[in-house]
This record gives C-alpha cells, structure tokens and sequence, in this order.
C-alpha cells in the first residue's frame, strides 16, 4: 500500500537513493501534493523501484527525471531496453547535447516524454521551478540544478571540476545542498590508479576534492542553510571523516548551525524533511 501524498504547501523532502559512481546516483525531491522528481537515475532499475517502494512512492507518481549528465552512473536506468521512465510513463528532462550524446545507449523512449531543458533556463514541474545550470565536467553540456518553491530551495551539484562565481550566486542561500565533495587530494595521487585517470579527476573538469567543496560551501551556506549533505564521494580516494572535518572547518565561519552528513554510496540517506523516516 503506497503513501498518499500530503497537503499542499512550500516545503521541500528530499532523500539521496545512492551517491557513488560504483553504485550509481539518484536524488528524490519532493513538494507533498505538489510535485515528486528524481534528479538522476543511476541506480540499476530493480533498486530504485525497491528503494522508492520502501518510501511508499509509486514510480507512476513521479512527475519528471532530471537528468545532468550522460555518464552511466547518472542513466543507469535508462540503458536498458524498456527504460525506468518509460515502463512509468514520467517525463525525462536534460540538456540538447545530453540527449544528443545519451540516445545511443538507452532504450527506447516516446517522443512525448523526452523534454529539453536548457542551460539557465527555467522549466516549471508541478509546484517545483527547475533551473539547470552549466558546470565543469568532461561532458558536452553537464548541468546541475536548483529547485525552489515559493519558500525554500535546494541545490544539486554534483560531478564538476570546479565551481564558478555564476553556481555560487545562483546556489548562494539554499536551504537544502547536495554537494560532491568526492576526493582527498592525496588519498587521490596515491591511490595506484592510472595517471590519466588521476589526471582527470584532479583536473577542473573532473571532481570536487574536499577542500574545493569546503571553500565553495563556504561562499554558499547561510545561517537559511539547514542540511548540507556531502555526496559522491570516492569508495577508493575519500573517508567520510575526511570530506567531513573540511566542510565543517570551512563553513564554522558562516553562520551555518544545520546538519552536515554524508549521502551515502548505496542506498537511502534520512529523508530530509519528513516529521518521521520511512
């Protein structure tokens, strides 16, 4: 028996499904009665219908995907041959060039559930107004995201080498963050994986290292930031108390008094926002 969705209203629920690229990524965030979306769909297809089973959410309530980049760990779902959005009938938004670059590997999807959306452009998903952004990573036009209400927003950024002054502005004040924080430098140069790996992933458009995201977060949380939940790290060139102790070093300075944590690697974070946990 599923959940019915809850009175209206401006707050926002959100709960991490998986953050790592072993396990895949997937981020649910929800307006109760007003709108419910996945922000990547990188978990294999059984989990996420067990995981979001186990929230008492139907897949066929979803009322969009947001997706922000085509590597596998963010469309595992997708790639295969009756795609997780298709066998539910949910809409499938990303940029022109991630469907460009994503349509050789999914399965098949109708037309009318493929939606564009831009670069700092605004698309409204029932009571939530989306803004996909552009950030830095090896991909042709990778975007993370900002969803608001009239009350609260939250801010999903992951898989980016860098963060720019137009991310800080725009994420500046979120009451919610997801945030990479996915390497410790020199876990990362001596961890025995290929140089060109390594060099990818210490480069700007590769991953956040702790103290990259520490220093953004620094810029962007408020005394209005609730929760800031570390994401993707590493399983082989991270510790949790490691992306940990940088962040809250960093934001002690900014008026922050919420909650740090970490999403973990495989399976389900709090949902943030309900009175009680599923």
């Amino acid at each position: 028996m599923f959940k019915e969705r809850g009175p209206l209203g401006g707050a926002i629920h959100f709960c991490s499904l998986g953050s790592s690229s072993t396990y895949g990524n997937a981020y649910l965030v929800e307006v109760p009665g007003r709108a419910r979306v996945l922000v990547d769909c990188g978990v294999p297809l059984r989990r996420l219908e067990r995981e979001l089973a186990d929230l008492g959410i139907h897949p066929s309530t979803l009322d969009g995907i947001l997706i922000s980049h085509e590597h596998s760990d963010h469309i595992n779902a997708l790639k295969i041959k009756t795609p997780f959005p298709q066998r539910y009938r949910i809409p499938v938004y990303a940029p022109p060039a991630v469907w460009q670059a994503m349509r050789p590997h999914i399965g098949a999807l109708d037309s009318e559930l493929c939606r564009t959306i831009r670069p700092w452009d605004d698309v409204s998903i029932g009571g939530l107004q989306v803004c996909a952004f552009l950030k830095s990573h090896d991909t042709g036009e990778p975007v993370s995201f900002v969803l608001r209400t009239e009350t609260e927003q939250i801010g999903i950024v992951t898989d980016l080498g860098r963060v720019d002054n137009d991310a800080i502005e725009l994420l500046y004040g979120s009451n919610y963050l997801i945030f990479e924080s996915n390497h410790d430098v020199e876990m990362q140069r001596c961890s025995g994986r290929p140089p060109e790996l390594i060099r990818r992933v210490l480069s700007d458009a590769g991953h956040l290292s702790n103290q990259q995201a520490a220093r953004a977060l620094a810029r962007i949380a408020t005394r209005e930031t609730r929760v800031v939940l570390l994401a993707h790290l590493s399983l082989d060139c991270n510790r949790p108390d490691l992306a940990l102790a940088a962040s809250g070093e960093y934001l002690r300075g900014t008026g922050f008094s919420g909650e740090l944590a970490i999403a973990p690697a495989k399976g389900r974070s709090r949902y943030y926002g309900k009175t009680q946990n599923p």
